[in-house]
């Protein structure tokens, strides 16, 4: 039973980011909306995490053989370590991506007023 729900959740779920991918992907290239694009991609990113657990579940109804006396269940941990992944991956990239030089100074002057370092 648990097999057959963590199989059903992830292809409902990869289905139905697939279809918001698409959706958002169009609404943003018709209206021209960078943000509503970029949130498209979240969604393709969240797909990929649901096909990434679909599987680990698939992976881990396989029975005990005589490497794995146990079973494989535990492939499911390593899916989710991958998804873990990619989403930390995902969360720690952008401050090390290029950034357009006029950016980072406004963001620091602003802190500076805002916080009052107006002597650092």
């Amino acid at each position: 039973v648990r097999t057959a729900f963590g199989g059903l959740s992830s292809m409902v779920g990869s289905g139905c980011n697939l279809l918001l991918f698409a959706a958002k992907l169009f609404l943003g290239l018709m209206v021209h909306s960078i943000s509503v694009m970029a949130d498209a991609f979240n969604n393709l990113s969240d797909a990929a995490s649901s096909i990434i657990s679909f599987i680990g579940v698939k992976m881990a109804q396989k029975p005990a053989d005589e490497d794995h006396p146990f079973g494989h269940g535990r492939i499911e941990y390593i899916s989710a370590f991958i998804v873990g992944f990619f989403m930390n991956t995902a969360i720690f990239s952008p401050p090390f991506s290029r950034f357009r030089l006029d950016y980072p100074i406004y963001i620091y002057i602003g802190a500076r007023r805002k916080y009052g370092f107006q002597f650092f």
